[in-house]
């Protein structure tokens, strides 16, 4: 006997009202809109803690290659922070390629706290598909006292649109 393999050759599949639920690039790859392409993470879980006075710090970063055009791209990230004061305020975000994208107010207090944000989702991330995109970390004291953080964790999804 023998083995027969058939191939079923698409681009894209549609309802039967026209509505596109999914396609195929050029690579093999599957865009299905709305669904996570690929997860991307970094942690620093080892380091000491890290003293930000009045000043931003980026501890750790990750490079995600783009698998998919027009993609969009949600950030998570995560650390533990605890402050000297509550003067002001400590900010976290994320960083793409070293530009400020986004930042966020943390909880304002003096004891340890495990301080996380999900952001928007990035629709306006540039990049064509294998480009190289460097997702970072971002910390920010806005005052003159010790703020004190370590245990940085970020997570980036790529999302197919």
């Amino acid at each position: 006997s023998s083995n027969h393999m058939s191939n079923l050759l698409v681009q894209n599949i549609k309802h039967t009202n026209g509505t596109s639920a999914m396609s195929l690039d050029s690579g093999g790859r599957v865009n299905i809109p709305g669904y996570i392409v690929q997860v991307a993470t970094v942690s620093d879980f080892t380091s000491g803690e890290t003293t930000l006075n009045n000043a931003s710090t980026n501890l750790v970063n990750v490079n995600v290659t783009r698998k998919v055009a027009g993609s969009a791209f949600l950030v998570r990230y995560e650390c533990v922070i605890n402050r000297a004061a509550t003067s002001n305020w400590h900010y976290l975000g994320y960083n793409i390629g070293g530009s400020n994208i986004a930042e966020v107010k943390a909880k304002d207090d003096n004891s340890w706290h495990t301080q996380s944000k999900t952001f928007a989702l990035n629709t306006s991330v540039s990049g064509d598909v294998g480009a190289t995109i460097n997702f970072a970390s971002h910390n920010r004291n806005g005052a003159s006292h010790n703020d004190s953080i370590f245990m940085p964790n970020l997570i980036v999804m790529e999302i197919a649109q």
